[in-house]
């Protein structure tokens, strides 16, 4: 998710656990425990673009880390806040909760969360919340301003915090729901096309931007995608997909492949190699989605990592997920959302 859901959330985890004890010193530990994983971003500074995509959400991220480090800052917490009469095990259950709500959190979106590193690569993704989505984020940031607000004699400020934690886990319980209607959904639409194939049964689909209401799928299919989008209140006619190649010959031309090959183990072995230019090759990750693809299948994908000639690929998660938006784009998707 993004930093500042994460420090609302961490912060209303903090009041709810330690707010009796510490007053409002437990929206800011709370905040900083919640968001520790994310150290992992300092890499940017001296890392190139594919290892640092590589490293986020890598060992930071992981159970490991959480075992190793709960202790740590449990008694280091007991420590600093030696006034505070507070148990070694509640600092640890604190601390532990802080730092496991991050790690389950990230695996709700499409970016990958290596739970078990370092004994496995494998990245964890639910694809049930998209990285930023307000009805998820912003019931926790009142919450959480309010309770900066509010003095330490308020006494519902326990009540607060467990609300908004409250509210996020029942906000994912219906993302999961709207997640398997989807999938159902697909799964006969796919079966009712000429092209469907066995393959359709690796296809998996993930929220469009900023809402639960509208989802993207992604269907290996021989040397290609199939991708499209379905809404809750689509009618099943109104369906539409598109195929993307993949190119993979295209690699072939790169006179320096390392980039490539560690990009290539970012994307899970699922892109697609395109000139965007005459001149530009680039490697798109369909997982990421597309550029307004919910109004045409044939859209460019978001995810699109410049591998030759040599360019600035900074900020490449984020660089084309908005592009074009404008007024008349707002009201336009907000129409798709509704099925129209």
């Amino acid at each position: 998710m993004d930093s500042l859901t994460h420090i609302a959330i961490g912060a209303c985890i903090g009041e709810a656990v330690m707010g009796r004890a510490l007053g409002k010193k437990a929206l800011l530990l709370g905040a900083v425990l919640h968001s520790l994983p994310d150290v992992d971003n300092v890499a940017y500074l001296w890392m190139d673009t594919p290892h640092a995509l590589l490293n986020h959400r890598g060992i930071t991220h992981s159970l490991f880390f959480t075992v190793i480090l709960t202790p740590i800052l449990a008694f280091s917490g007991q420590k600093l806040f030696s006034k505070a009469t507070i148990s070694l095990i509640h600092w640890c259950q604190f601390t532990a909760i802080c730092l496991l709500a991050h790690l389950g959190l990230d695996a709700l979106n499409s970016y990958g969360t290596g739970l078990l590193e370092p004994f496995s690569q494998q990245r964890f993704s639910l694809h049930w919340l998209y990285v930023a989505d307000p009805l998820f984020s912003l019931p926790p940031i009142i919450i959480a301003f309010i309770l900066l607000l509010k003095p330490t004699s308020f006494n519902r400020r326990p009540t607060l915090g467990v609300l908004a934690i409250s509210w996020c886990v029942l906000y994912t319980a219906q993302a999961a729901v709207c997640h398997h209607v989807i999938q159902s959904r697909l799964a006969k639409l796919l079966l009712q096309k000429k092209e469907a194939t066995s393959t359709y049964k690796q296809a998996y689909i993930t929220p469009a931007p900023f809402t639960t209401l509208l989802w993207y799928f992604v269907a290996p299919a021989g040397n290609g995608f199939y991708t499209g989008y379905l809404g809750m209140f689509d009618e099943p006619e109104s369906f539409k997909f598109a195929y993307h190649a993949t190119n993979q010959q295209l690699a072939s031309r790169l006179p320096q492949p390392a980039a490539f090959k560690l990009m290539e183990k970012f994307a899970n072995h699922e892109y697609t190699l395109e000139y965007r230019l005459p001149d530009t090759l680039v490697m798109n990750i369909p997982r990421f989605g597309q550029v307004q693809g919910w109004q045409n299948p044939n859209q460019p994908f978001a995810f699109a990592y410049i591998l030759h000639p040599p360019a600035s690929n900074t900020g490449v998660v984020q660089r084309g997920r908005l592009a074009g938006w404008n007024r008349q784009t707002i009201i336009g998707y907000c129409k798709r959302l509704l099925g129209r």
